[in-house]
């Protein structure tokens, strides 16, 4: 399991279980603010990556015609 699973599980438990006090409330928002940007980070990645594979397929389809 990947570092980032465990992250969302570990906010999952957060949420459960400490919502209702004013240290779990700050918590959470601390913890949602660096979730959101682990995911900011990981999609702007996954997206240059899949950039190359892209402008191939697109170059081979122009290719062929």
């Amino acid at each position: 399991m990947s570092i980032v699973k465990l992250l969302w599980l570990g906010y999952l438990i957060v949420i459960l279980f400490f919502r209702y006090s004013f240290e779990g409330k700050i918590l959470i928002l601390i913890y949602s603010i660096v979730l959101a940007l682990i995911t900011i980070v990981n999609a702007i990645k996954s997206r240059n990556e899949w950039r190359d594979v892209a402008e191939d397929y697109h170059k081979k389809i122009e290719n062929e015609k």
